[in-house]
């Protein structure tokens, strides 16, 4: 098993920006309609988190427009529910923090606030 762990924290508040530009891509090539948002987790080891993805194939996401970069899925459970950590190519977030999106409004459906340890299976 392959796992991230980390714990619950705030975003930049520009998730639910990105998520919609990229929303019918992630429709396309997730099969998911995502929630309008991200779910941003800081590790404690953000090289461990560059090496396990290094170790799994991506789902690579096109810009929807010119300026904007790929981004990398990769699938994984919270709880037994379907998420993908993304990472963009272009970002303002350190590498310490990652990125989860999904159908749900995660931090409602798992009663999650800042500071909670969340654990995100990889599915290789």
């Amino acid at each position: 098993m392959i796992a991230i762990t980390g714990r619950v924290v705030s975003g930049l508040g520009e998730g639910a920006l990105y998520v919609d530009l990229y929303r019918v891509f992630f429709i396309k090539y997730l099969e998911i309609d995502p929630f309008p948002g991200t779910l941003n987790i800081e590790v404690d080891n953000p090289v461990y988190v560059s090496e396990v993805l290094g170790m799994i194939n991506p789902v690579r996401i096109p810009p929807p427009r010119p300026g904007l970069g790929d981004v990398l899925a990769y699938p994984g459970l919270i709880h037994n529910l379907r998420v993908y950590v993304v990472r963009p190519e272009k970002t303002n977030h350190p590498p310490r923090i990652v990125e989860i999106v999904s159908e749900r409004y995660l931090r409602g459906y798992l009663r999650l606030k800042d500071g909670d340890p969340v654990t995100v299976v990889l599915l290789a």
